[in-house]
């Protein structure tokens, strides 16, 4: 780099980057050019390191998972439940997850799980890190697990929205917002664990709810501000998960009979709002609902959507204003009342509740959630983690 020559000034001497218009005090634009490319050697420096550490992360979980897909079966099961504390595992039902595991099903319903994530929250390799470093339970932010015996596994103590180290490709700590990665597969379904004769075949999507039932969550920020629910958070995130529902549902309505709905974030995922702004969550979660599902005509004549609670609503005008309202949209509305389990039908498309933080099925045997309704008598640990299953493909939305 040539440089003219340079007569400086007193002001130049208090800073290098003063400029005059005096033909008499021309100033060197050498010191601005150098340090413009410092900054974007480090600039790129940090970038590139940032891919690093994605990319060795993301290699690191794919090789350690596959050390334990190279297992038999049942050993596969053992590594990964033994790392739940034993109460939250699905006890119950495990010789019926085994002899599944083993059977050619199994592979096939791994075939058709797909996680999908939004363009405008993250990239490819974000959504995979999200799948691949998760907590095997999260209840409440109680880590009912074995952290040494998830480092030696994984290579991770805590899931990636707990781990402020976290980074994601474009710089952005994973805990600063909800980055949602829903996933649907197929699966199969038994309505009283351990018990083989009562094995279905179901489809399953399982969407983290948004979990605000402490303060302690990582996102908790994020959906209040000053103790109050952001209505225009909450509701923007709830219209990327219903829609991302609709579209699952719309591109699978040949395979199933019925779509079903729970109220996904509407019961202990509510716990650390006041009255006030439960009733507003509330409100907001069918009012999206609502509207999403009016906007899904292509479901018309090809899945009945039904309600799914585990008690008796106490909001019946509500849910009386949400078949009305479907009902002249041409849509056929049911409700179900009990546990999952035995309320699921044959060729049913259930939403599950899932948590932002755990394994498909969360606490399981310990878990009274819908969640872990569906981890205690469901196979979604097998066919929607990237843990157990080596088909788990990634689909980028755009909406």
């Amino acid at each position: 780099m040539s440089c003219s020559k340079i007569i400086c000034s007193k002001a130049h001497l208090k800073n290098p980057f003063y400029h005059t218009t005096n033909r008499g005090e021309k100033i060197s634009i050498c010191s601005k050019k150098a340090v413009t490319i410092a900054l974007s050697i480090i600039i790129g420096l940090a970038t590139f390191l940032v891919g690093g550490v994605l990319a060795f992360y993301a290699l690191t979980a794919k090789l350690k998972a596959s050390e334990i897909r190279r297992l038999s079966p049942p050993s596969q099961l053992k590594q990964i439940f033994d790392i739940y504390d034993s109460e939250y595992r699905p006890n119950k039902n495990m010789a019926c997850l085994k002899a599944y595991f083993e059977s050619p099903e199994c592979e096939e319903h791994q075939r058709t799980a797909k996680a999908y994530y939004h363009t405008n929250d993250m990239e490819e390799i974000d959504a995979k890190r999200i799948m691949h470093q998760r907590e095997p339970v999260n209840i409440t932010m109680r880590q009912c697990y074995n952290k040494r015996k998830l480092q030696e596994r994984f290579g991770h103590q805590v899931g990636v929205f707990n781990d402020s180290t976290a980074i994601k490709d474009n710089g952005e700590q994973f805990s600063k917002r909800p980055n949602s990665v829903v996933v649907y597969s197929k699966t199969a379904l038994w309505s009283t664990p351990g018990d083989p004769s009562t094995k279905k075949t179901v489809g399953v999507i399982s969407v983290p709810a948004p979990a605000l039932d402490t303060r302690e969550q990582p996102h908790y920020r994020y959906y209040c501000r000053n103790g109050k629910l952001s209505l225009p958070n909450y509701q923007s995130e709830l219209k990327k998960q219903c829609k991302m529902i609709l579209n699952i549902a719309i591109h699978h309505k040949e395979q199933y009979k019925r779509l079903v709905i729970p109220a996904f974030g509407q019961g202990a995922f509510l716990s650390a709002l006041s009255d006030r702004d439960k009733v507003k969550a509330r409100d907001e979660f069918y009012s999206v609902l609502l509207d999403e599902i009016k906007e899904a005509t292509a479901l018309v004549g090809k899945l009945d959507i039904v309600y799914s609670e585990y008690t008796q609503s106490q909001n019946d005008a509500i849910h009386g204003l949400f078949k009305h309202e479907l009902h002249r949209k041409h849509f056929k509305v049911g409700h179900c009342v009990g546990d999952i389990l035995t309320q699921a039908q044959e060729g049913d498309l259930i939403v599950n509740a899932w948590d932002p933080h755990s394994m498909p099925g969360n606490g399981n045997d310990g878990d009274a959630s819908f969640d872990g309704a569906m981890g205690r008598g469901s196979a979604i640990a097998l066919t929607q983690s990237p843990w157990l299953n080596p088909h788990l493909k990634y689909e980028a939305q755009i909406f």
